[in-house]
């Protein structure tokens, strides 16, 4: 029960820390790059769908469509989604031949902790 309680308290803090973050505040984000469809679709296997999840998905036209998530698996095994206004930046950087889906973004916090892509760029390993 110790071990239990030393693995779930810092990673309620994390996910409290993350998701009580005030409107329209400024965050910097390190995560994975996956369609709100497939995050919807795929829930309840998430981690193991994100790891077989490639850029030719993401830029799939069904894809674009639904718009983006971030999916932050080391803080909270969790994801969070941009806002409409950030699809087409996405997608943008996702078509460029460099970029990968393994990211950092800085990102405006709005309503329903939805994100407002600020910046994105390829995460340093």
């Amino acid at each position: 029960m110790k071990r239990v309680l030393l693995v779930l308290i810092p990673l309620l803090l994390v996910s409290c820390q993350l998701f009580a973050q005030s409107k329209g505040e400024t965050v910097t984000l390190n995560g994975t790059i996956i369609d709100t469809r497939s995050v919807k679709l795929q829930q309840d296997d998430l981690e193991d769908f994100v790891a077989g999840y490639t850029k030719e998905k993401a830029l799939q036209p069904i894809a674009i469509d639904s718009g983006y998530s971030i999916y932050l698996a080391e803080n909270f095994n969790g994801y969070m989604n941009f806002d409409n206004g950030s699809t087409a930046k996405i997608a943008d950087y996702l078509r460029q031949p460099e970029s990968t889906l393994t990211v950092t973004v800085q990102a405006l916090v709005g309503d329903y902790n939805s994100l407002s892509l600020i910046s994105i760029q390829k995460q340093q390993e």
